[in-house]
């Protein structure tokens, strides 16, 4: 009989024992490809819920501030606005690294994240009307879709995928600062802006394909816990918003044009 160790489990009602990190693995790690993917998915979905609710009422709490005191409230909003793009750039790095190092936390991490996204795409809902905040958000909808369902039903390798989303992430930031470089100069070329977008959009959904992937192939080997869940989560959940933007800008400027 296998001795038992009471620094790691505790005796049953039936007389069995269980151990704690076996309980805790049972608990965190799901069986299965679709369970886990779902729960990412389910996690991602609540991040963009809790970004669209903060993006949307922020700015309906700003103008009733500012129907007593506009100053204030325009002194309020940017303040929000700076800070949270600066706990942003910490969150960063900070929720990452929970979801990887630690057993729990992730999920909060995440959402807190989702929120402070929240108030900087809050700016948004404030500068273009609604009509073109939806059909930006369809088209990236759309888009994130069918690379999000190439990414999950691949059954080869996709870190080409990879390959390319880096490659292209390296094309992004040169040729931007290039355009700024050369906008120091006054010298302004609507090509590059033009170039810059789409290549940052195809670079999105190579990482989106590449990110569900990998989710996908932690799921099929029964590593996926719910902090690296939330991890993937985050991870799919920038690559949309990244898209959703460039989307909406790209709109913007067609619409001004015409």
């Amino acid at each position: 009989m296998k001795e038992y160790d009471f620094d790691r489990g505790t005796i049953n009602r039936d007389g069995t024992a269980s151990y704690r990190d076996e309980r805790r693995e049972r608990s965190t790690v799901f069986s299965g490809t679709k369970s886990g993917l779902g729960k990412v998915f389910l996690l991602m979905f609540l991040g963009l819920v809790v970004t669209a609710a903060v993006a949307v009422l922020l700015p309906m709490l700003i103008s009733r501030i500012g129907l007593s005191n506009p100053d204030f409230a325009v002194k309020l909003y940017m303040g929000l606005l700076i800070g949270s793009a600066i706990a942003l750039f910490i969150l960063t790095f900070v929720a990452q690294l929970v979801c990887i190092k630690k057993e729990v936390g992730g999920t909060a991490m995440f959402l807190v994240y989702s929120a402070v996204m929240g108030i900087l795409m809050s700016a948004i809902v404030l500068v273009y009307n609604v009509g073109l905040i939806g059909y930006a958000f369809l088209c990236a909808a759309g888009a994130f879709g069918v690379m999000a369902l190439y990414g999950a039903l691949s059954k080869g390798s996709v870190k080409i995928m990879g390959y390319i989303g880096f490659g292209l992430l390296g094309a992004v930031l040169s040729l931007t600062l290039a355009y700024f470089i050369l906008g120091l100069f006054g010298i302004h070329y609507e090509f590059l802006y033009w170039t810059i977008s789409f290549i940052g959009i195809v670079m999105m959904l190579a990482f989106t394909a590449f990110d569900v992937a990998r989710a996908k192939s932690m799921a099929e080997s029964g590593t996926l816990t719910n902090n690296l869940a939330a991890y993937f989560a985050l991870q799919i959940y920038t690559d949309f918003i990244y898209l959703f933007i460039r989307i909406l800008y790209i709109l913007a400027r067609f619409t001004k044009r015409d």
